[in-house]
């Protein structure tokens, strides 16, 4: 007992840097604050101005002797790359730093960020609700069965986001080096291992909470069992004549008195 109430606590626990990891992910260059700046997907140096740009998500840095970030949404090509390279203004770098966000690097992992969420909030309800279940017995086994899909679906997306940005660099690495006229690319370790990290900790606690929910289950069914009215024993006609037959005798013996 002291053991499963320990797993359920480290379980528990783990939800925290999950979502955390999954924060972090879509925050990359998002801002100049410490730590931000480095999760990004690639680092993209032009050979011929060398100006380096940090692409992330949902956000863009000049890597500089000061770093300035800035969020990319709702700003054209030109407002960023004044933005962010005020006196060269490198427009062709910009653009191909937003292909690469847009239509290369896709926010898989905010997917399953928002998937995992909901399986969590699915496990909260079929744990709150289990003191009614003998009234929500067929509710409670569909919960159930969407919260265990919901985060397998997570872990799967999160594997896709993992493996995807992976391939996706190594690809980009291995024809820089065949054509290197245009420009560098180096991928972003610390973005990778955090994404790796995420799906190693969201399939643990999808298996874990999928043990938890298979005794509520099984609690869930005893309940309903023990609420259901108890069918009378039929007697037989053979065990119903034979107190009959045994009333005679017992006259008999006491006349024979």
């Amino acid at each position: 007992m002291k053991g499963d109430v320990n797993r359920r606590a480290l379980l528990y626990f783990l939800l925290i840097p999950t979502f955390l990891l999954y924060a972090l992910a879509l925050t990359g260059c998002l801002s100049a604050s410490p730590g931000i700046p480095n999760l990004f997907l690639v680092q993209v140096t032009a050979m011929g101005s060398k100006n380096t740009l940090k692409v992330g998500y949902f956000g863009k840095c000049r890597n500089a002797k000061r770093t300035v970030c800035t969020p990319i949404a709702g700003l054209s090509e030109e407002a960023l790359a004044r933005k962010l390279f005020p006196g060269s203004q490198p427009t062709k770098l910009i653009h191909f730093g937003l292909v690469l966000s847009s239509k290369i690097f896709l926010p898989v992992i905010a997917g399953a960020g928002v998937v995992f969420t909901l399986g969590v909030l699915s496990f909260s309800v079929v744990h709150l609700r289990t003191k009614s279940a003998s009234r929500l017995s067929t509710a409670l086994h569909g919960v159930k069965a969407a919260a265990l899909a919901l985060l397998a679906l997570s872990c799967v997306l999160c594997f896709g986001a993992a493996i995807s940005i992976t391939m996706a660099i190594a690809a980009f690495q291995f024809s820089a080096e065949d054509n290197p006229a245009n420009y560098q690319v180096v991928g972003g370790k610390p973005l990778q291992a955090l994404q790796w990290a995420a799906f190693a900790i969201s399939v643990l606690i999808t298996l874990g909470l999928r043990d938890v929910m298979q005794p509520i289950q099984s609690g869930v069914s005893g309940q309903v069992s023990s609420t259901l009215p108890k069918a009378p024993v039929p007697i037989s006609s053979a065990s119903a004549a034979a107190p009959a037959r045994q009333a005679p005798q017992q006259g008999a013996v006491a006349v024979n008195f």
